[in-house]
């Protein structure tokens, strides 16, 4: 499929294994699964990539450090022209000092962790990985050393809520430079827990909220994703990301390509409040998993 708009970043998900077993995520494989893309399907979508105009390469997964290829695909990545290459990654092998540092000199210029909570039992609860937690720190100190710019994507559960500001504030102080709010998603069939994880979009936004001031008074970067601006309050509304403004064209390891914004992850349902909606333009609406669960009641037209 074509992509409709330009291209600044590609993202490739090259596999799925993982050590993790991360509440909601619905993709997840073994860690020794080594199924997924081949050395050749890399190749071809990085080429792709170059040729649609991305400088940016996004490397997710799974966990991407499990990929024998991925010190190679780092480098060819640069050498082809790719100016920002980002690591999305739970960190268990960036603790290493060693790895992190083969992943420097390969060309390595941006790392974003999975961060859940600055308490420890529940990052790991929601991790499903026994002290998980421990060595992120670590992990982001040696990528730091590196020269390498630390991001963190901190996942909105119920169990989170009551810590979203403070876990923000925590990424800062341990040197992360920019961060992201996502919303946890049931698409793909999640399980039951999932389900009781996904928190009202009241009852999230305050804490959201306040999320957003703390990344500000740190003086980091922050945005937010898949929370509509209505539910926001005035002040942090700058935060809201639209996703089309990233310019973001996805490979995933079953070899589909497509652009962020068409992913129903991004959203896709409109209530019919929001028809009148002076900011629609700029809005993917609600998810429809999020709808199933709690209607549509709570947005409202700007």
């Amino acid at each position: 499929m074509p992509p409709p708009r330009r291209v600044r970043w590609l993202e490739l998900a090259p596999g799925y294994a993982c050590q993790f077993k991360c509440v909601g995520c619905f993709a997840v494989t073994d860690e020794d699964d080594t199924s997924g893309m081949s050395k050749d399907d890399i190749r071809r979508w990085v080429a792709r990539g170059r040729e649609m105009g991305a400088t940016g390469l996004w490397i997710g997964g799974g966990e991407p450090t499990l990929r024998a290829e991925l010190y190679g695909l780092v480098k060819t990545a640069r050498a082809v022209g790719y100016s920002h290459v980002k690591l999305q990654t739970n960190g268990l092998r960036l603790a290493h000092a060693a790895f992190v540092e083969k992943l420097a000199e390969a060309g390595l210029t941006e790392v974003s962790f999975n961060v859940k909570c600055v308490d420890a039992t529940v990052h790991d609860a929601l991790s499903r990985y026994e002290g998980s937690f421990v060595g992120l720190a670590a992990a982001v100190a040696h990528v730091r050393s590196a020269g390498i710019e630390c991001e963190a994507d901190v996942l909105i559960y119920r169990e989170n809520l009551d810590q979203l500001a403070a876990t923000v504030t925590h990424c800062a102080e341990i040197g992360v430079a920019h961060v992201r709010l996502w919303y946890l998603s049931l698409f793909g069939g999640a399980e039951e827990a999932a389900r009781a994880s996904l928190v009202s979009l009241t009852e999230a936004a305050p804490h959201a909220a306040e999320a957003i001031r703390a990344a500000k008074r740190a003086g980091i970067g922050v945005e937010s994703l898949h929370i509509p601006a209505c539910v926001l309050p005035l002040d942090v509304r700058d935060a809201t990301l639209y996703a089309p403004d990233l310019g973001l064209f996805i490979a995933d390891a079953g070899g589909q390509g497509f652009m962020l914004e068409q992913s129903p992850i991004e959203g896709g349902y409109y209530a019919d409040t929001c028809g009148d909606c002076g900011r629609r333009s700029r809005c993917l609406g609600l998810r429809h998993d999020y709808v199933e669960v709690h209607g549509d009641g709570e947005v409202v037209a700007l």
